[in-house]
């Protein structure tokens, strides 16, 4: 059961660091400012991809993780388990409510610009900070990978008294 939730879990943040990383990448293209149909495009492929790969992997994470804390008892122990929990759990949330209901959002405003309902321009105005958002998240994923390799102890120094520093 231990390896084949640690796979799991492995498998879904492959899919996590693999999705932000792309979306990071589509940001970067220059699009025509003058082509609503290549903006529609390419905010339609966001949505897919944080729809379609992003949430899935990101469940697979969560779900593979608190599972793997219930089942094995030294992570219940372990605080940097704690610590990747509370990440992956701050992931979720900036994931879910920073990334993908705008780019859904967005994705719509898109297709309306293309069928001259909305107004241009009105999608860059929605998500200023895009780029910014899916940076942090990335880091927040590779930290939480970089704490499941390294394991750090993340004790508490006990501070001896007679010699006025701390000990190990």
């Amino acid at each position: 059961m231990k390896r084949a939730l640690k796979f799991v879990h492995t498998l879904g943040a492959v899919g996590v660091t693999g999705a932000l990383a792309a979306g990071l990448v589509l940001l970067a293209a220059p699009l025509p400012a003058d082509s609503p149909l290549a903006l529609a495009t390419l905010r339609s492929g966001l949505d897919k991809l944080f729809t379609w790969i992003l949430l899935p992997s990101l469940l697979l994470v969560l779900i593979s993780g608190l599972l793997s804390i219930a089942v094995h008892a030294p992570f219940r122990e372990a605080r940097w388990v704690w610590v990747k929990a509370l990440l992956g759990l701050s992931l979720f949330e900036g994931i879910l409510g920073g990334i993908q209901g705008p780019a859904r959002r967005a994705a719509e405003y898109a297709d309306a610009l293309v069928d001259g309902t909305a107004q241009a321009g009105i999608v860059e105005t929605l998500l200023p900070n895009e780029r910014i958002l899916l940076s942090a998240m990335l880091v927040i994923a590779v930290v939480n990978i970089v704490l499941a390799i390294w394991r750090p102890r993340l004790r508490r120094r006990r501070f001896n008294r007679d010699a006025g520093s701390a000990a190990r």
